[in-house]
């Protein structure tokens, strides 16, 4: 009952497999569309900012597109938006790029620009800067083109400012034309010529060392650039002491089509292949490295006396044998002879032929169909999984994978590692990852009194019935160490709001056990927040846990003269470029951060540094011991529930 079509093409030959990879082209193509289009709505320059530009819904709606892979889409997207931006500013000028808007993502798009170009004005006014000298010496900088200076030396006007054209930039040989410039042949006849001792006294004379020219070396900035030699150097050297290929143990199998007289080999020949009669065409199977797969072809053309007119189909129809066992089912079913079998290398593989049962004759492969239907199956069993391990992980208000797995029950463990497979912890971490975007996309928008009052740390609440004694022991907290209540509750406030422009820390400094950590976790535990550890300076990466947290939670921060500058940054409310294992440096956007501390703040920093950072600072000080005569322990077990209010 098999119908003739399946008989003809029961599996994927060369026409089948060049169809199945350009349907694969189309989708990759319309993925990448797809990536690239989001990319340039969000204008992001690196992962993380995509990352922090998309919704919940669009990671899911990738994820369910794309799989675990969506996450390199993206970063060769990304690096082609900005190869192509790159290209583009490369061809401009400073004025041209300025009337661009290449800033979209931190664009305010200000209606009047008034009061900013007042400020700036007043700005160089009181440092006592000659405004047009500063904005010519920036245009000449940023345009990379010293020509701007006139022809004594004196810079010429902006022409940002001023609407002067600039000068062209001078090329390599445009410079070179320019030195070796002569007078214009002079007509003799005319009055204004050049006398003849001009001409005479200006030539070189060989017989003289000192009248030779002395080839001039053009300035650096008309210097043509070097070329860089070091790939095709190694790739030479690869050449001239690497093994033979046909030493190299990277064989693989090939197949190709011959249509013409059949094969006559000699009995003493050297060639090692098998080949299967199917009526009107030969496939032959032969076993080399891809680097000597031609020469291989032409010897077997020799030693089967194969139709030598033939040699371009046959070289039209080489192809790698991607599964041989499917390979083998069709050759099998389809042939009409014998498996002819030249030399001893392969006589596993006729082996294998011999020992193909009847059901995989009569279905060799699967077919575009069935392969189509399958993966819809598998898209969507993905999103079920999906949707299943995202509610795990809302119920659990998980915000690590290791938050998630101590709370499964080991029944649940072993249920979703029956369903996911090995691969579940990629699933759970996408989906906490999705979570946790979710909180902080929610919390952008809301107030530190909004966050307070919602429940956003239920993992940690206790639930209390009446919290009016956690609230008096917190009112006696602040008044045994002699703080003013209302004055700490509005630097805590202008913090977390982030209402001050270089205030961005708040910081609690006591000895041990005086409630510090107690009270700022209060605050934090509503929060997505990321610490930081505590021997910064012995790590450039000690600021990576911070990406994609909306609090800063510091304990003991070591500042010292090697991250004073980052932590004046940080405090400063100032985002900045960090380091991160393994890529490339991501933008740490501005968010709150508290610290308590034993020591001072810029115990190891000099005076100069160490005032920087105390402005960028509220700062309180706790003296009192907790479970003291003054300050006994607290009544219960505290949460965010008796801060609130």
């Amino acid at each position: 009952m098999i119908p003739r079509e399946r008989k003809d093409c029961a599996t994927l030959l060369r026409d089948d497999r060049g169809s199945k990879q350009k349907h694969n082209n189309i989708n990759r193509k319309r993925r990448r569309e797809l990536m690239k289009g989001l990319i340039e709505a969000y204008d992001a320059r690196s992962y993380n900012e995509f990352y922090m530009a998309m919704s919940c819904e669009d990671r899911d709606d990738i994820y369910d597109e794309y799989g675990p892979q969506w996450k390199e889409t993206a970063e060769h997207s990304i690096n082609n938006y900005i190869a192509g931006m790159l290209s583009k500013q490369l061809a401009m000028r400073f004025e041209e790029i300025l009337m661009t808007n290449y800033h979209n993502r931190q664009c305010q798009h200000p209606a009047n620009t008034l009061d900013g170009e007042h400020w700036l004005d007043q700005l160089m006014s009181a440092n006592k800067i000659n405004k047009q000298q500063f904005l010519t010496d920036l245009t000449l900088v940023m345009n990379r083109d010293p020509l701007l200076l006139g022809m004594d030396g004196q810079p010429q006007g902006s022409p940002v400012f001023y609407g002067t054209q600039p000068s062209p930039a001078l090329s390599f040989n445009h410079w070179v034309e320019h030195t070796n410039a002569q007078p214009p042949s002079p007509d003799l006849f005319s009055d204004t010529a050049v006398d003849e001792e001009f001409w005479t006294s200006n030539q070189p004379n060989p017989s003289q060392a000192d009248t030779v020219p002395v080839p001039q070396t053009p300035p650096i900035q008309y210097r043509p650039p070097m070329l860089d030699l070091s790939n095709v150097w190694h790739s030479r050297r690869r050449q001239l002491f690497s093994p033979e290929p046909s030493i190299q143990d990277n064989n693989k199998l090939w197949t190709f089509v011959y249509r013409g007289q059949p094969p006559r080999f000699d009995r003493n020949t050297r060639a090692n292949c098998l080949f299967v009669d199917h009526g009107d065409h030969y496939h032959f199977v032969f076993e080399c490295c891809p680097q000597n797969k031609t020469r291989t072809i032409q010897r077997l053309i020799e030693a089967g006396n194969l139709d030598r007119s033939q040699s371009m189909n046959i070289m039209a129809t080489v192809q790698p044998v991607i599964n041989w066992n499917h390979f083998a089912a069709y050759l099998v079913r389809a042939a009409q002879t014998p498996i002819t079998c030249i030399g001893k290398k392969l006589e596993h593989l006729r082996d294998d032929l011999y020992m193909i049962p009847r059901e995989r004759k009569d279905c060799a492969t699967l077919l575009r169909d069935e392969r189509s239907s399958r993966q819809k199956h598998n898209n969507i069993t993905r999103k079920r999984r999906l949707d299943l391990m995202r509610e795990l992980v809302r119920t659990y208000d998980a915000r690590s994978y290791n938050e998630l797995y101590k709370r499964l029950s080991v029944q649940d463990t072993d249920d979703i590692y029956a369903e996911y497979g090995p691969t579940w912890k990629e699933t759970a971490e996408h989906s906490i990852a999705n979570y946790c975007k979710e909180i902080i996309l929610e919390q952008e928008t809301m107030s530190f009194e909004q966050i307070l009052r919602s429940n956003h740390h239920s993992r940690t609440c206790q639930h209390p019935a009446d919290t009016r004694q956690g609230e008096e022991w917190l009112d006696l907290l602040i008044n045994v160490n002699h703080i003013n209540k209302r004055e700490l509750l509005v630097s805590l406030t202008a913090v977390m709001n982030k209402l001050c422009t270089r205030k961005n820390a708040f910081v609690i400094e006591g000895p041990t056990t005086t409630g510090k950590t107690l009270f700022v976790k209060l605050v934090a535990e509503n929060y997505v927040y990321g610490t930081v550890q505590r021997s910064g300076d012995h790590s450039q990466f000690f600021l990576m846990n911070l990406l994609n947290k909306t609090l800063a939670l510091m304990e003991e921060p070591r500042i010292t003269q090697l991250t004073v500058n980052d932590f004046k940054e940080l405090l400063g409310g100032n985002p900045f470029d960090i380091h991160v294992k393994h890529q490339k440096d991501e933008r740490l956007e501005r968010l709150p951060v508290l610290i308590t501390t034993n020591n001072p703040l810029t115990y190891y920093v000099m005076d100069a540094d160490g005032k920087a950072i105390l402005e960028r600072c509220f700062y309180f000080k706790f003296h009192v011991k907790v479970g003291s005569a003054d300050l006994p322990e607290p009544p219960c077990h505290l949460c965010t529930c008796h801060f609130k209010n």
